[in-house]
């Protein structure tokens, strides 16, 4: 690994058990266990079969995006989606986008420019597909959600933070006003003209160093490259109907362990505990995003359901649904790799070329 990587895994671990002990600290670990014990296992095995049916959904939406211009065999996308969330769980830098982007350049003959910018096509599928159902829960179920005078307690760093039903409904509201901000500028890019305003301003600013400037640059138009995929407005609905589905399958098996621990989540609250986990695992510096995706979890129960997040229940949900997840899949996409001959220096050495193209 590169010095920088490996720099980067010791400073994750780090901050991984950091979080972890957030998500721990103060519960004993008898009554952990004791809540581990008292999840009914009826409920595991359609939710592993909802969750692993969206990640071959996820092989599919993937390549769809390749097409018109290429037929990629399913067994390459499928594969290299399960590469890259292997790589990501144990490896720093997000390593797995630039391994699958660097299988399925060589294996399918699209290149690698091509298959990375088919990558930044389904990142923004997925962030728009997940505002929107966090929306539709959000506004169209706000009462089950969270209750305006519902109040609830979290504990950050030791200090006890109190929430209000009506003050949460308003971040919730400022955050989705924002997120359409994020998907106005989205919007603005991939139309030439806005653009190429865009890029006007920029080199207005002459005390930005043009190496950094440069950079933008380069970034925004791979921005642009990645958007050409979804230009179709048929392939687009297509594509957007398929990424609703693949994260409805995410929320789903969520709800069901939930339901296998006693607690009672309803659909529309898993879509809003999907959304807030996702926001906490986009922040997520660590490979595998432990204890973020577990604070994600613990602090989105929480405030849905009024339960204290030092309820054990709590935490063993987290740690069991991040274990379903990331067991199969790195026992899964490690051999995977290994028999596609994609090795951790090779996704290296596609960031390395990503990086010399910006």
């Amino acid at each position: 690994m590169k010095k920088k990587h490996l720099l980067q895994l010791c400073i994750g671990i780090l901050i991984s058990a950091a979080a972890l002990w957030y998500v721990f600290h103060g519960i004993p670990i008898q009554e952990f266990f004791g809540a581990f014990k008292t999840f009914k296992y009826i409920w595991l095995l359609p939710a592993l079969a909802v969750f692993y049916f969206g990640i071959w959904l996820r092989g599919l939406r993937w390549r769809w995006l390749f097409r018109p211009n290429y037929d990629v065999p399913l067994r390459y996308t499928v594969g290299g989606i399960f590469i890259c969330f292997a790589f990501n769980s144990i490896f720093p830098a997000r390593a797995g986008e630039f391994a699958r982007a660097y299988l399925v350049g060589k294996r399918g003959k699209t290149g690698f420019s091509t298959a990375f910018a088919t990558v930044v096509s389904e990142r923004l599928l997925d962030g728009i597909t997940i505002l929107v159902l966090f929306v539709a829960a959000f506004f169209g179920a706000q009462k089950s959600l969270i209750a305006p005078d519902q109040v609830n307690e979290v504990t950050v760093l030791g200090k006890t933070i109190t929430f209000k039903g009506v003050q949460i409904m308003a971040s919730v509201k400022t955050m989705v006003m924002l997120c359409m901000i994020l998907i106005a500028g989205i919007v603005a890019v991939s139309i030439p003209t806005t653009r190429g305003w865009m890029l006007k301003i920029l080199h207005v600013f002459k005390f930005i160093p043009a190496t950094f400037r440069n950079k933008i640059e380069a970034l925004i138009h791979r921005f642009a490259e990645g958007l050409s995929a979804l230009k179709d407005p048929k392939r687009l609905f297509g594509l957007g109907i398929l990424s609703l589905i693949i994260w409805l399958t995410n929320a789903w098996s969520m709800m069901l362990i939930a339901w296998g621990f006693g607690l009672e989540i309803s659909p529309a609250q898993s879509l809003a505990l999907l959304f807030i986990a996702s926001v906490f695992v986009s922040m997520s510096p660590t490979p595998g995003y432990w204890g973020f995706f577990e604070a994600g979890m613990v602090i989105g129960v929480s405030l849905l359901l009024g339960i204290d997040a030092k309820d054990p229940r709590l935490v063993s949900y987290a740690i069991f649904t991040h274990l379903t997840q990331w067991i199969p899949i790195v026992l899964i996409g490690l051999p995977w790799a290994w028999a596609s001959h994609v090795s951790v220096g090779e996704a290296e050495t596609a960031e390395a070329e990503a990086e010399q193209n910006i």
